[in-house]
């Protein structure tokens, strides 16, 4: 499991790794894939993501969320 990082005495914190999505629509991964992908780096305890406005031409954060609806949705 990867260690969690505290900003603060109060928090929030932070795993100690962050997954970066800069070249995510490069990755062509289907919906359910990413699904897929976000669980497994969720399970190993990296729950600080990158996936700035900037990157993949405007498209990481929205296929980001679309698959994080389609995961919420299928719990």
């Amino acid at each position: 499991m990867v260690q969690r990082i505290a900003m603060a005495p109060q928090g929030p914190e932070f795993s100690r790794f962050v997954m970066g999505y800069w070249r995510l629509m490069d990755w062509k991964m289907s919906p359910g894939e990413l699904v897929s992908f976000i669980e497994q780096h969720l399970d190993l305890g990296v729950t600080t993501v990158d996936h700035a406005d900037i990157y993949g031409d405007y498209q990481c954060e929205a296929a980001f969320g679309r698959s994080a609806e389609a995961s919420a949705a299928s719990a």
